[in-house]
């Protein structure tokens, strides 16, 4: 890929300080991008599937891992994307909080959404539907007042 190799600037920064050191002309230095991309598709995929408990919360995490990783090596020079891994962390983050509250609820709701599953589970009219609608939000209420 062309984003992969590019010629090394002549100054950049040593690991101790910000005193800049010197480097051959023309030296060819090897980005390594894959973790920022990573995270940001990750963040991107954690971000669709927040809505299913577990699954994107496990992708969140990953993706905010992988997101550090890659800021750490665009903070050593040793990466190009320190937008894309920042972004990756950001959304990472986002969808992870997204995650915990969904996961949160169904835990707290379990009882009251796995009886509306048996009761549509039996309907076979709209009537039953209805009325597995209404205990629902009966139970609801009770559980919240």
């Amino acid at each position: 890929m062309l984003d992969e190799v590019q010629i090394a600037p002549l100054r950049e920064r040593s690991r101790g300080g910000s005193a800049p050191i010197a480097r051959p002309y023309a030296q060819a230095l090897v980005f390594r991008n894959g973790a920022g991309r990573a995270a940001l598709a990750l963040g991107l995929s954690a971000l669709a599937l927040c809505l299913m408990p577990g699954v994107g919360l496990v992708l969140a995490v990953f993706a905010v891992a992988l997101g550090v990783v890659g800021v750490r090596r665009a903070r050593r020079l040793e990466a190009s994307n320190h937008r894309q891994a920042q972004l990756g962390v950001f959304i990472g983050s986002v969808a992870g909080v997204i995650a915990v509250a969904v996961s949160i609820t169904v835990i707290v709701l379990y009882p009251q959404l796995r009886d509306f599953r048996h009761c549509l589970d039996n309907a076979t009219t709209q009537t039953d539907y209805d009325t597995c609608t209404a205990q629902l939000r009966h139970a609801l209420d009770a559980r919240f007042r």
